[in-house]
């Protein structure tokens, strides 16, 4: 075994209070270093790396859910933008004594509580939630986070229930890697990425179902029941995210269209007026006089809980057809 750092329990959280602490790491230098008394509950938001004990090497990315349990070793390796939350707690947070309540009746819990190897090798296997699991699961961790940071009346008896309520959803919706479920899953996800790394390509739907490694009608089927949306309204809305936040700068109106992937300045004024109710001249002129925040217009932007994006619903009637003709046709998405 390499020299390794011994990190226990006290470092975490204190005898007296409740045995739970959450982390949101970016990628950096992990040592190989070992867990004296603590389960590690790992939850990859994005990125890669590859997780190594002595018996084994695999790759992790977003999705990817595994349990370290105590007295375990491990480490990471080759990061790419990797993120994620370490859930740290005492084993004995799990066992409630409340009749009827058992984790160990839900789908996912022999997956990550029946550990492989023996000895410092112990690991769960790997745990995968799609892209809809994974957008509601980080809002409940970061509210997790805040409980236990803000230490407010009653934050041991909220954080408690919020980490159970996490628990309860992970063991509900996850499945085991392997599963088909999950290989139709993140090819999806990687598309994505694309899409939201650099929103003012050109994208067709067969560059991006060759990018996943499906066929342009089973990416489009797969896209759409996993997001909430066609991969072309998917775009769009990152492409008018992007415009609301270049817009609150000093380029040009022509400028951040081009930049937030509309090379037609007025289909650009068209979009955005029909999306937000304001031209961008009228927007830039709010955030000048403060009536107005990018913020704010993002709201109108996010995610809704099952992963949906709010787009109009005349928008959605009008460019229908041409959607479909464009995805057919391996036309631009944007177009």
């Amino acid at each position: 075994m390499p020299e390794e750092v011994e990190l226990s329990s006290g470092i975490y959280y204190a005898p007296v209070h409740l045995p739970l602490k959450i982390q949101h790491l970016t990628s950096q230098n992990v040592l190989w270093h070992r867990h004296k008394d603590f389960y590690e509950l790992v939850i990859v938001c994005g990125g890669s790396a590859r997780h190594v004990n002595q018996e084994r090497s695999e790759t992790i990315h977003a999705g990817h859910v595994f349990l370290m349990p105590e007295r375990s070793a491990h480490r990471y390796l080759d990061q790419k933008n990797f993120r994620y939350y370490n859930v740290i707690f005492h084993p004995s947070l799990l066992k409630t004594e409340i009749p009827g309540v058992h984790l160990e009746t839900l789908p996912g819990y022999h997956t990550l509580f029946d550990f492989q190897s023996t000895g410092e090798n112990r690991c769960s296997r790997m745990l995968t939630v799609d892209e809809v699991v994974l957008a509601k699961l980080v809002p409940m961790l970061s509210e997790l986070r805040s409980e236990i940071r803000n230490r407010r009346p009653g934050w041991q008896e909220g954080a408690y229930f919020l980490f159970m309520q996490i628990m309860v959803f992970l063991l509900r919706n996850g499945s085991p890697a392997e599963s088909a479920a999950f290989r139709d899953v993140f090819p999806i996800g990687h598309a994505i990425r694309l899409m939201e790394q650099d929103c003012a390509q050109d994208f067709t739907i067969r560059k991006l179902a060759e990018a996943s490694g499906t066929s342009p009608s089973c990416f489009r089927h797969n896209f759409t029941r996993i997001t909430g949306l066609p991969p072309r309204a998917y775009l769009l809305a990152l492409r008018i995210r992007r415009a609301i936040l270049l817009l609150n700068g000093s380029e040009t109106i022509g400028e951040v269209a081009v930049r937030s992937g509309f090379p037609d300045s007025n289909y650009f004024s068209r979009i955005v007026r029909d999306r937000l109710g304001l031209s961008p001249r009228e927007i830039r002129r709010k955030y000048s006089t403060g009536e107005l925040s990018p913020d704010a217009l993002l709201d109108r932007l996010k995610p809704s809980v099952s992963g949906d994006l709010r787009i109009g619903a005349r928008e959605r009637k009008t460019k229908h057809v041409r959607s479909v003709r464009a995805f057919r046709g391996g036309k631009k998405l944007g177009a």
